[in-house]
């Protein structure tokens, strides 16, 4: 659910069990949390109310998006909201689908929504809330998860991973190495993929370019009771990579490098644990539990839980996770409301992101805005590493661009890199010419 990757579950057994509400979208921020220790109450900094129903939602770093399913099946509308007013901003979008959409990410310019029984991925302009394009990926499209300006997809029913670029079309298809893998979750850190197999309770590694397996971890081997397993939500901090397994209430730490297992940690109530839904903040590890409604934080390294936020639970709630470029949010629905809780702080250090279209014929020119943000103004605005040929950076009344012209066909990294008083951040984007 990172970034972070962000789901409600959609099987029968558990939509009975409880309505979901998932967000995710990118981390970039460190939660304002203390040492390792013992767990502390983490306060919310904000809270307001969202369309009550069954949602999926992402935080771009400048609004909060939901997308609301009345009852989990009926039509579905796309809300933006103000994330420090709560104000709904403008009119619902009506998507041109008939069933349950669960799961989205957000950027600045883009919102991409995966609807389940519909077989169909629709990307939205997150800048005039119009429809772009829906494609049809052929399976049951389950968690979408950003590789720079574009988005993975796990494709349950067809057995591979999809990824998608700003003008809503398949540009890559990785192939599961299993013949009955059924990915839950793919998690992009640029150059491999790491999947939660739901159906054959492996994790894999694999290459993006040619989809070769790295390394393969039969969960049955981990110290529990074989076959009630089940990876599902993943999370990267350095050379761990966090994996929730809902059957049995803990999360399992590998070494991203090897594949080998490191620790197993608890998660909750051991009485009704599930650690669905993972994202990274920083170098913290965010846990959501999604039959228990809990969130517990924890030490992206060690393992040690840090602290337990803290909301107002309505009566007949469920709970779920929301990460955000800035910190996270925890959602609950109740009877007749629901509401969003907002965790951490927004950032000292610069936020980079790019707006403008990032695929484009080798006789264009490139003209994308740099968008910055963090609590201080930036002082340096910088390429960073290899920078693609016939690119500039270039400053036009207090505002950055990337422009020009690559004429020569294929997909090249970006990097940019901005400082200000509190320090430097890079970022890296994909630019793809045809």
């Amino acid at each position: 659910m990172s970034s972070s990757p962000c789901r409600p579950l959609t099987s029968s057994f558990l939509v009975a069990a409880m309505a979901a509400l998932i967000l995710c979208s990118g981390l970039v921020a460190t939660l304002g949390v203390g040492p390792v220790g013992a767990a502390t109450t983490l306060n919310p900094k904000s809270h307001f109310n969202i369309v009550n129903g069954h949602n999926a939602g992402s935080d771009s770093g400048t609004y909060l998006w939901v997308v609301n399913s009345p009852g989990g099946s009926a039509d579905d509308y796309l809300y933006h909201y103000n994330r420090t007013t709560g104000a709904q901003v403008g009119a619902p979008l009506d998507l041109p689908v008939n069933s349950a959409c669960d799961s989205v990410y957000a950027s600045a310019t883009r919102v991409w929504i995966a609807c389940e029984t519909a077989h169909v991925v629709i990307t939205v302009d997150a800048t005039t809330n119009s429809f772009v394009h829906g494609e049809d990926v052929g399976g049951s499209p389950k968690v979408i998860t950003p590789d720079g300006l574009e988005v993975w997809v796990a494709n349950y029913g067809n057995n591979n991973a999809v990824r998608i670029g700003p003008d809503g079309t398949v540009d890559k298809t990785v192939a599961m190495p299993g013949q009955v893998t059924q990915p839950m979750e793919v998690l992009s850190d640029g150059t491999y993929l790491y999947v939660t197999g739901a159906s054959d309770n492996y994790i894999y590694k694999l290459q993006i370019s040619d989809g070769s397996v790295l390394w393969s971890y039969n969960t049955d081997d981990l110290p529990h009771t074989p076959s009630l397993d089940s990876p599902w939500g993943m999370a990267l901090v350095g050379n761990h990579l966090w994996v929730g397994m809902i059957w049995i209430g803990a999360v399992f730490d590998f070494n991203t490098a090897t594949g080998a297992f490191i620790k197993k940690v608890r998660i909750g109530d051991p009485q009704c644990s599930m650690p669905y839904t993972l994202g990274r903040v920083g170098k913290q590890v965010i846990v959501s539990d999604l039959s228990c409604g809990t969130t517990t934080v924890l030490n992206g390294r060690t393992g040690a839980i840090i602290a337990t936020p803290s909301v107002t639970k309505p009566a007949k709630t469920s709970g779920a996770l929301a990460m955000g470029r800035s910190g996270f949010w925890v959602l609950h629905t109740g009877v007749s409301s629901s509401t969003a809780y907002r965790f951490g702080k927004q950032p000292k250090k610069p936020l980079i992101e790019l707006a403008g279209a990032t695929s484009k014929s080798h006789t264009q020119s490139f003209d994308l805005t740099v968008n910055l943000g963090g609590e201080k103004p930036p002082t340096t605005v910088a390429f960073s590493g290899t920078v693609p040929p016939g690119l500039r950076l270039t400053k036009t009344a207090g505002v950055w661009h990337v422009t020009g012209q690559i004429t020569a066909v294929g997909r090249y990294r970006l990097g940019l890199t901005s400082t200000n008083g509190a320090g430097t951040r890079v970022a890296h984007f994909t630019l793809k010419v045809t």
